[in-house]
């Protein structure tokens, strides 16, 4: 794995990030792999440590999937290892949350990026006089957070959980369009009831592309 202290790059983090509360004279050290679910590396991703006020330090893995760095240190009791947040839109996005100010070493060893689709799902009401369509689309998020140290105080992290969402096609349109982006490894779940009484359908729509359309006319 490459070494670097990265020290050119805090010079320039600290201009424009007057609410940091940087602790002088602390630094904290990243390094890890990216790879695929396949295990092959992800070169030109970015990394970052960050605190909510900004980036405290940061680089992009190189061709092996490897990245090496030190970071300015925030008195933030939350500190977060960012994975992908801004490089590729076509992979997952990766989390490491540590809930504890003392920690200084940010190894995650390997990190497994999944590939990410994007669906345009098309609903039509052909006639004013069909009845009004029930559904809900279900699929995976494509962010993930993970524990890196200490003790989440709020909430349990989440990581690609399934997330449903529900509506209805009625009298006031004719026509729904909406995207959603979700993990390519597993199908997006669109259910429909045509009226109320109807029977329930479920159709799985797979996201073998990047791009996916899936048009319904009722």
């Amino acid at each position: 794995m490459k070494k670097k202290l990265a020290l050119l790059l805090l010079t320039p983090l600290l201009f424009g990030c007057d609410e940091l509360d940087i602790v002088a004279d602390e630094r904290l050290f990243a390094e890890g792999f990216v790879t695929t679910e396949a295990g092959s590396p992800i070169g030109n991703i970015d990394v970052s440590i960050a605190e909510d006020s900004g980036i405290l330090g940061q680089d992009v893995t190189d061709a092996s999937g490897a990245f090496s760095f030190v970071s300015l240190k925030s008195s933030d009791p939350v500190m977060q290892l960012r994975i992908n947040h801004s490089t590729d839109s076509l992979l997952s996005r990766l989390t490491y949350i540590a809930f504890d100010t003392s920690i200084e070493d940010y190894s995650v060893n390997e990190s497994t990026l999944f590939p990410v689709g994007y669906l345009t799902i098309n609903l039509t009401k052909s006639t004013s006089s069909a009845p009004n369509l029930l559904y809900s689309v279900a699929y995976k998020e494509t962010f993930c957070e993970r524990l890196l140290s200490g003790i989440n105080p709020d909430q349990p992290l989440r990581c690609y959980d399934s997330v449903s969402l529900s509506d209805e096609l009625g009298d006031n349109g004719n026509t729904v369009t909406f995207n959603l982006r979700s993990l390519r490894t597993s199908p997006v779940v669109f259910r429909y009831r045509i009226g109320e009484d109807g029977e329930e359908n479920t159709v799985e729509i797979p996201l073998n592309h990047s791009n996916t359309t899936y048009e319904f006319e009722y």
